[in-house]
């Protein structure tokens, strides 16, 4: 089938309340299970881009979103562009992904923005 592997690393940016003032995290948003089980989640569930494995890309996709009071991803947006069949697979599975415990603020959840490079290569 030549379905090309795909890697990943996750970074946590800046965070953002809604009025978008800058703001720290005391505890930081989580998939559920951990990095270890997001990283099985996105690799599970990437399918290459056929068109991107002919032509041998092997790019990182930069994607932002905002991980929301309840756990839900809002906001997702492809931060640094490569492809765009890489592009829109990425966001396909980032906005298929189950709700993550928030981040949290004096015991309040807040919003927070995340950023996920996720690496393609064959």
């Amino acid at each position: 089938t030549g379905n090309g592997k795909s890697t990943f690393k996750n970074e946590i940016s800046v965070k953002a309340n809604e009025s978008d003032s800058l703001t720290k995290a005391v505890k930081l948003p989580e998939f559920p299970g951990g990095k270890a089980e997001m990283f099985k989640y996105l690799m599970n569930s990437i399918k290459y881009p056929r068109s991107a494995q002919l032509d041998n890309a092997q790019v990182i996709v930069l994607v932002g979103f905002i991980v929301d009071r309840d756990g839900s991803i809002q906001d997702i947006e492809i931060v640094e562009s490569v492809r765009q069949d890489l592009d829109t697979e990425a966001i396909r599975v980032i906005k298929a992904m189950p709700k993550w415990h928030p981040g949290e603020q004096n015991g309040e959840p807040i919003p927070v923005s995340y950023k996920l490079p996720v690496r393609f290569s064959l």
